[in-house]
């Protein structure tokens, strides 16, 4: 896999892009997950290509906005946010560069509430061991991954009461669209066993978790 600031990005195919090591134009690739035949399109972040994620909205079913994890949201995010509003196209928001120092992956979801007023929750939260990104847990089945020096990631049951607070929250919102959430949650947790994982498909419209 190639990082895009050094040029290695397999999208970012004009010459311009790789010396610059940024996305000048739109891309479209396709890939395959579970069955399913997904397209993606690769759009610029940079603020002089803005015209090519306004073209690209318009035929998407969904975008995944990529935030800077120390950076947070910056003035091009905001430009994108309302361009996506404006095409009412639902979002899922990735916290990127995790691994950086400055990273603060709670401050870049404060920013969200605070930016955009939106009722943005957590998916998965970030698993850190002395000031290091070393894995993730979902909130949606409570299970821990850590990498270790590239090799497939080990699992275990994630708990902390930070976390089910924030699966707490993740559940609350998903009650607002799904009310059968909450009865199930509250089953797994009398019978103390895992959590049932938290259905986040099949929801249509505008976005209302991200």
């Amino acid at each position: 896999m190639g990082e895009v600031h050094d040029g290695e990005a397999s999208l970012d195919h004009l010459a311009a892009e790789r010396a610059r090591g940024i996305t000048i134009s739109a891309a479209a690739t396709t890939c395959s997950r579970r069955g399913h035949e997904l397209h993606l399109i690769d759009t610029p972040g940079h603020i002089d290509f803005t015209a090519e994620v306004e073209r690209s909205l318009r035929v998407l079913d969904g975008a995944v906005v990529v935030l800077d994890a120390v950076a947070g949201v910056e003035p091009q995010t905001e430009t994108v946010w309302r361009q996506a509003d404006r095409h009412r196209i639902p979002r899922i928001v990735l916290v990127n560069k995790m691994d950086r120092p400055g990273a603060n992956f709670g401050a870049v979801v404060a920013q969200l509430h605070e930016r955009f007023g939106t009722t943005a929750v957590a998916v998965h939260r970030p698993v850190t061991e002395h000031g290091r990104f070393v894995g993730l847990v979902d909130l949606t089945t409570m299970v821990e991954y850590r990498w270790h020096d590239g090799i497939a990631p080990s699992t275990s049951p994630a708990q902390s009461p930070d976390l089910a607070s924030a699966r707490s929250a993740l559940v609350e919102q998903v009650a607002s669209l799904d009310q059968a959430a909450p009865d199930r949650w509250a089953d797994t947790a009398t019978r103390r066993v895992r959590p049932a994982p938290v259905r986040l498909r099949g929801f249509s419209g505008p976005a209302r978790v991200r």
